[in-house]
């Protein structure tokens, strides 16, 4: 379909132009006081909701049920229904949610419940949607979003949907008090006929006029802070809030309703477009580009200023604003939206702000696209609210020079009143800009609404002759370079240094610019860089104390160099020496840059041996050992091996860490010169080992006892006491009332203990119920046992007192007994049961007695 759809308003009556249909007078909408979608019922799904009474309201048997619903409850819940089950009058309807989908079901007079069957799509998705229910004589239909979604033809009739008793109720099932509808409600219609697809298509998205005497129901819940809503249909049988209090029954509605609206569903939407003016002007606003896997599209206009003007930074914005509701799988269909107006933009700025619904109160501006007589805002989705502002366009004008010395610089200065920022075309945003090089400038000084106007200034540079830096460009510590400036034309030379000759000595690495000044006072300028060499760092490691008649290796460490140089004459990384002295290496990069580093060596006299003497010790696993060294007059040394190893700690007593296993420690006695008295003598802590051991977990009934198994020690200790024969003993027998976790603790010879956990089960006893009564009621309809889900191979056999087997159950009790035999609805009565908890358990035995 590629009809283009032009929607305009005068003095109240509709045209369609590509169409050329009048609508009458009766389709006009009516206007309110509160804009767009207004109020809706909020409804706190735990008792809560609206009667209507039990008028009747001419239905037999015809009717359409429609309503705007937003909930996440997913619970079986009724929106609108009027209903008398087969024990009244068998009669009426409902319009429901379960499992989050909707349907609409009812009584006919056959006796039968008639079901509609559920919708395809889930309305409990915290989104608006408009459901409808829809009896046709004899044939049940549900619809979503102006889709058919399911429906039943019944075959019958002679439909009569009348209930004189019944309560027309919004929220709720009266008759049982339950099913509470959990979210939002608006725009509730009741109609005494069959509604077509076109009409609800039409109607679903704009307010309407109370005129027509099918509609028989109409609440709009505009109201605040009352508990009585007006019925706007001419029978005008108000609804009463119940269990709740007026200012909470309403909030402001988020449902895409206006004034006035237009649809299309169709299954091509190529170069379709959907337009729709206003009452004061030739503006147009227009969506099109629609997806092609959108089922439905509605646009609708509010007559009125919105409920918020927050966020829009014009102060006139038109009385009307705009709204788009699309029909897609997922909220999914996008869309462009397309404001023209009459406006000339070439002085105006036309701002379009959007909102996704009523409900929110901040408008944000749009990122459109401007055309000389529109503005286009693509990829929209799913929904929105549209309004545009027009403000008077601001000057801007530049001043600043105009000409500039190469390397110099000017600065650019925009000038206008009340821009909210300026945009250079370098990228900068301040209000003024420091140029250095020749071109062309501009600036766009935009509005609050984001609308600019723009304005450009052409910079001319003044070329100078080039001047040129000689010199080397690396240094190595202590030394100096000659840094050499040359050009043509020049009066003065200034360097970054300060100095104003055209050549300087330079010592220190660093960027070195100089300015050539020209008679014009334009200069050109130069830079170079000297680097500094630096000569990679060097260390010496190795040791500085030898022992007479030993010797160390000297090793130099250094990143980066081509050769080293030690005093001795040797120019290997690593020298070995045995004499005392001051040893120094030089480390040489490629370009001869050093680096130098110097050590010390000392020569220590040895001393005669002695022995050192310490003792071990036994402890338990996770605890330190304090170990006592004696015999020498040196300091004592801890290692942890028999010779090299890591020092571990000096001096006479040392703590070890905690042990977890047995270990060896090694000391030995040195003097002031490090050089030792002695070898080392082993210190030995053994580290005992016990591991306490519960026994398996174990299931018991209640009532019944077991023997514990504690094992790994000498000596037990239990806990909790509770439920124990002996807390103290390696077996105790265990009587828990429930289920329990005993911690055992065993302790070795030595004192060292473990700890170790078993679990007790206790399964609860049955709990035989002597009396129920079967009423179907659903209270006490079943004979119970408490607790024999614990039993899952349990018998159960039930007999008559003529001892007639009339209930058996072999594979525990998961279907109960209800009261029947075959089906059939036993007498009040005294029975035998037997109950057998497995196959080794003794059977239990008694009576129930059934009474209704």
């Amino acid at each position: 379909m590629n009809t283009a759809f032009y929607y305009r308003v005068y003095r109240g009556t509709f045209y369609l132009w590509s169409l050329f249909l009048l609508l009458s007078s009766s389709q006009v909408l009516a206007q309110i006081s509160i804009p767009g979608s207004g109020n809706c019922l909020k409804l706190d799904g735990a008792n809560d909701y609206i009667n209507a009474g039990q008028q009747n309201r001419g239905i037999t048997n015809t009717i359409t049920v429609e309503a705007w619903i937003k909930t996440t409850n997913f619970s079986y819940t009724w929106i609108v229904g009027k209903y008398s089950n087969s024990l009244g009058e068998d009669g009426g309807y409902h319009l429901y949610i379960i499992d989050g989908k909707v349907g609409f079901n009812g009584r006919d007079g056959s006796g039968n419940y008639r079901a509609s069957g559920l919708s395809q799509t889930i309305v409990a998705d915290n989104n608006w949607h408009h459901v409808a229910g829809v009896c046709n004589n004899g044939r049940w239909e549900v619809w979503v979003d102006g889709i058919q979604e399911s429906f039943l033809n019944s075959g019958f009739s002679a439909t009569n949907l009348t209930t004189q008793q019944a309560y027309l109720t919004i929220g709720n099932y009266d008759d049982y008090n339950t099913n509470y509808f959990k979210g939002n409600i608006d725009e509730v219609r009741i109609w005494k006929t069959a509604r077509t697809a076109e009409q609800l298509r039409t109607n679903m998205c704009r307010k309407l006029q109370t005129s027509d005497a099918n509609l028989v129901a109409y609440f709009k819940f505009d109201e605040i802070n009352t508990t009585t809503f007006k019925d706007f249909s001419l029978s005008n049988n108000s609804g009463q809030l119940v269990n709740s209090v007026g200012n909470k029954a309403t909030i402001t509605s988020g449902a895409p309703i206006g004034d006035e609206s237009l649809a299309i569903y169709q299954n091509t939407w190529s170069a379709l477009k959907l337009s729709l003016g206003n009452n004061s002007s030739n503006d147009i606003f227009s969506i099109n580009n629609i997806a092609q896997y959108t089922k439905g599209i509605h646009l609708y206009r509010v007559n009125n200023l919105p409920n918020s003007l927050s966020g829009i930074s014009g102060s006139t914005p038109p009385n009307f604003y705009f709204g788009v509701f699309t029909v897609s799988p997922g909220k999914s269909s996008t869309y462009t939206v397309q404001y023209k107006t009459e406006l000339e933009l070439t002085d105006k700025c036309l701002a379009l702000y959007g909102r996704e619904d009523n409900a929110q109160t901040q408008w944000n501006l749009l990122g459109t696209t401007k055309e000389p007589d529109k503005l286009i805002k693509e990829n929209e989705n799913y929904r929105g609210e549209y309004i545009f502002d027009s403000s008077d366009l601001v000057p801007v004008t530049i001043s600043g020079k105009a000409e500039i010395c190469s390397g110099g610089s000017t600065i650019l200065q925009a000038n206008a009143s009340g821009v909210s920022k300026f945009l250079w075309n370098t990228g900068e945003t301040a209000s003024s800009i420091q140029v250095n090089t020749a071109g062309t400038y501009s600036v766009k000084a935009f509005t609050t609404d984001q609308c600019f106007t723009e304005a450009s200034i052409v910079v001319r540079a003044i070329e100078p002759s080039p001047i040129a830096i000689s010199g080397e460009s690396t240094i190595c510590p202590g030394s100096t370079v000659n840094l050499q400036a040359s050009g043509s034309g020049f009066i003065k030379f200034m360097w970054n240094t300060g100095a104003t000759t055209n050549n300087i000595q330079v010592s220190s690495p660093g960027t070195y610019s100089i300015k050539a000044f020209t008679t014009d006072q334009c200069f050109t300028e130069a830079s170079i860089v000297v680097k500094l060499v630096q000569p990679a760092s060097v260390t010496i490691t190795g040791e500085s104390k030898i022992c007479a008649g030993s010797s160390t290796v000297l090793q130099a460490n250094a990143n980066g160099v081509s050769k080293f140089l030690w005093n001795t004459g040797e120019s290997t990384p690593a020298i070995q020496v045995s004499k005392a002295g001051i040893y120094s290496v030089k480390a040489f990069t490629t370009d001869q840059c050093y680096a130098e580093a110097s050590i010390q060596i000392e020569l220590l006299n040895k001393t005669d041996a002695e022995i050192v003497k310490a003792s071990g010790l036994s402890i338990c696993p996770n605890n330190s050992a304090t170990l006592v060294a004696s015999g020498s007059s040196g300091t004592y040394q801890w290692y942890d091996a028999a010779t090299g190893g890591n020092l571990i700690f000096e001096g006479a007593s040392f703590t070890t860490s905690l042990l977890t296993k047995t270990t060896t420690f090694f000391v030995q006695s040195t003097r002031n010169n490090q050089c030792s008295l002695g070898e080392r003598t082993p210190v030995t802590v053994q580290v005992g080992v016990i591991n306490a051991d519960a026994g398996r977990d174990t299931t018991i009934k209640e009532g019944n006892a077991v023997i514990l198994q504690g094992k790994g020690g000498v000596k037990y200790h239990w806990e909790p006491a509770t439920g124990l024969s002996n807390a103290n003993v390696e077996r105790p027998i265990a009587s828990p009332s429930k289920t329990t976790t005993y911690q055992v603790t065993a302790y070795s010879p030595d004192g060292c203990s473990s700890t170790d956990e078993v679990t007790i089960t206790v399964i609860p006893r049955i709990m035989v119920v002597n009396t129920f009564s079967p009423n179907h009621d659903d209270r006490n309809d079943q004979w119970e046992i408490l607790n024999i889900e614990n039993y899952p191979e349990a018998a159960v056999e039930i007999f008559n007192r003529w001892g007639g087997l009339i209930f058996k159950s072999t594979d525990g009790y998961k279907k109960p007994w209800d009261g029947t035999y075959k089906g059939q609805d036993l007498p009040l009565a005294t029975y035998y049961y037997i109950i057998r908890l497995n196959k080794k358990s003794k059977p239990i035995a008694g009576s129930v007695t059934l009474i209704r």
